[in-house]
């Protein structure tokens, strides 16, 4: 089960500071797409945006600025998101995948 502590501990691992407004939206972000990963990336935004009490584009545009603070040299970063991912759900979509098959493991 993905959790937000362990949401939280892979940001900060790839260099996502928690001062960051971007992080707890990143990690509620992820929660909701493990309930449902087929909705639009624009439900999520509103869901988060709900809850933080602030507007879909500031959540789009704070998500946005801590995925680009992530440290891209460093081997776990590299490891995780190779070169795929450049947008925030791609982003989202790998955390869930990366933390579901370190379960399995």
């Amino acid at each position: 089960m993905i959790t937000k502590d362990r949401v939280g501990d892979l940001l900060f691992s790839v260099g996502i500071s928690p001062s960051l407004k971007g992080f707890q939206y990143i990690i509620y972000a992820v929660l909701l797409y493990e309930q449902d990963n087929n909705q639009p990336i624009t439900n999520i935004y509103f869901d988060v945006a709900s809850k933080y009490k602030a507007t879909q584009k500031s959540v789009e545009r704070a998500m946005r600025s801590a995925f680009a603070k992530m440290d891209r040299k460093s081997e776990k970063t590299i490891d995780i998101f190779g070169e795929y991912a450049s947008t925030n759900k791609e982003y989202i979509a790998i955390i869930c995948w990366h933390l579901r098959e370190r379960e399995g493991k």
